[in-house]
């Protein structure tokens, strides 16, 4: 940032930054320097997430990101606490309401035929965890309102067809289920939801939906997940990524797994089938919507120097590692040069660099090594990806996966520095290629307390 421009704000002054509460001139000068500071970045990141948790604390369901449509509304419930008292407590709030045991009330929304309404097991959640809410309906009428599983890339007509060529249930109201997302950088995205299906009836029931279910169009490289997120916390499965995230890829759509800290909101849709399909089915008048926000809490570390155009870092989980717990970390790695780029991640190569992942996580400033029958599963066209100028992409792992001796990270106590040295190296490559990018970056470290 140019210090003629501002000082560094603190974080009082950031907040009335987010609450539209600063001279033009200052408010220009601050969103200047978001664009220009990675960790000025994190510290707004690391605000609103500690906003969307005292205003889920005070029960206000009406909170949102502040770049959200209902951006208005979140100031109003946050206004009363006053600008240095969310500042001052930012930290701690990210610790003691997610401990919290009470459900949080959200958005309900009724029509005549249905009663509905969105909550949450928790207002925050961990970077890579597996996120949930649950959906609680209670029919009006006898005629019971199902949510139709949805297939990978089905249309609206397919849909259809299948559904009415099914005769199981020819007197239930089928309904589509979909969702919007955004996200810290202010990003509406929608989606479908897919895999999840129930139905409701006169008995009030309650359906549990997963973000990751969320096929959100993923404008830039998709993620590597190497890491199964599943309710009771992350395990070692290398399908689960492809099988719930999607093939990585350039655009499309893939299942909603956020890779920033911050506050995020989630509106969800019922609708019935629509236009020339209505008449096989009994019909909404209008589409049904609930909405909630949440947090989503890590630990961001610093981008490194540029490395002749790229630039990397470590995001991990939690600060906090136990075996309940474990480490996930995410390196990220960022286009700053003239150019689109090409650097495989993961794969078998005759190059001499580790493998099958591409990097080495270094703990405490010295390499270790993954472990032996480390099984990753590479999507092939994943490999040759055009990495354009801006873009972002990530690569999610277990800790564990990786060695010193016998060691695992998990079994390490205490405070260490945990980093990641990511190589890449072409096995054959054309010397007139200017977009194949080789060579070596270490992110900086972050701090984590390791407790078995």
């Amino acid at each position: 940032m140019n210090s003629t421009d501002l000082q560094m704000p603190d974080d009082a002054t950031l907040v009335a930054w987010l609450d539209g509460e600063l001279p033009t001139a200052t408010t220009a000068a601050i969103t200047k320097a978001l664009r220009q500071d990675a960790a000025l970045q994190h510290r707004v990141h690391l605000l609103q997430a500690a906003r969307a948790e005292f205003a889920w604390a005070l029960q206000r369901p009406d909170s949102a990101p502040p770049s959200s449509p209902q951006q208005h509304r979140g100031r109003l419930a946050l206004r009363g606490i006053g600008s240095v008292l969310i500042a001052a407590a930012a930290l701690v709030v990210l610790v003691v309401l997610s401990r919290m045991p009470q459900a949080s009330k959200d958005e309900a929304a009724s029509n005549a035929w249905l009663d509905w309404q969105v909550s949450m097991p928790s207002p925050a959640w961990d970077l890579f965890s597996c996120i949930r809410f649950h959906l609680t309906g209670t029919c009006k009428t006898t005629t019971p309102c199902q949510i139709v599983a949805r297939q990978a890339n089905e249309t609206d007509e397919q849909l259809a067809d299948r559904i009415f060529a099914d005769k199981a249930n020819p007197a239930t109201l089928p309904l589509v289920l979909e969702a919007e997302v955004t996200g810290p950088d202010g990003w509406p995205r929608r989606g479908r939801v897919a895999r999840v299906e129930g139905t409701f009836t006169q008995a009030t029931s309650q359906l549990t939906v997963e973000l990751v279910d969320v096929q959100i169009d993923h404008p830039t490289i998709s993620p590597i997940v190497t890491v199964a997120l599943d309710a009771d916390g992350v395990r070692e499965d290398f399908w689960w990524g492809l099988r719930r995230v999607g093939a990585v890829q350039i655009g499309g759509a893939h299942g909603c797994m956020p890779e920033q800290v911050g506050g995020y909101r989630v509106r969800f849709t019922l609708r019935s089938f629509t236009g020339p399909l209505d008449s096989r089915f009994l019909t909404f008048a209008e589409p049904l919507s609930v909405a909630t926000g949440f947090a989503v809490r890590g630990v961001v570390g610093e981008w490194s120097a540029p490395v002749d155009g790229m630039r990397a870092r470590i995001v991990t989980n939690t600060e906090q590692a136990t075996s309940k717990r474990p480490l996930v970390f995410a390196l990220q790695l960022r286009n700053e040069s003239d150019r689109a780029r090409r650097c495989n991640l993961t794969g078998t190569t005759i190059a001499k660099i580790p493998q099958p992942f591409h990097l080495d996580l270094m703990v405490d400033g010295e390499p270790w090594q993954q472990r032996t029958r480390l099984g990753v599963v590479t999507d092939a066209n994943s490999s040759d990806l055009s990495h354009r100028v801006g873009w972002e992409r990530s690569l999610v792992a277990l800790a564990d996966y990786w060695r010193q001796g016998a060691t695992m990270p998990s079994q390490l106590t205490g405070v260490h520095r945990i980093g990641v040295r990511f190589h890449s190296e072409a096995s054959v490559w054309l010397g007139s290629d200017k977009e194949l990018w080789q060579g070596k970056i270490d992110t900086p470290p972050v701090e984590v307390t390791f407790a078995r």
